[in-house]
């Protein structure tokens, strides 16, 4: 099971639950920033990358807002790293 797997059942059963689930892809939410900004200490966020946050400055249009995004994500966060075993040959 992969994480966007993961993050697709968590927003169906918050759906299911009566909450408002919006969607998009991490790199249109790094480059807009407002919703991070908006939900900033007030609602969640569940974001899955293929990245860890040290090559986030391919993703976001500039240092700064790179800055901004993951001081932003990563307070009072929760960071889970799922590691694929790859098998040889």
């Amino acid at each position: 099971m992969g994480k966007s797997q993961v993050a697709c059942g968590i927003g169906h059963a918050l759906i299911d639950a009566g909450f408002r689930v919006p969607c998009m892809r991490t790199s249109e939410l790094v480059q807009r920033l407002e919703p991070i900004a908006e939900r900033y200490g007030r609602r969640s966020i569940l974001i899955t990358a293929n990245q860890p946050f040290s090559g986030w400055n391919n993703v976001c249009p500039g240092p700064g807002m790179t800055v901004a995004a993951i001081d932003r994500l990563g307070h009072h966060s929760t960071n889970f790293e799922h590691n694929k075993t790859r098998l040889p040959g």
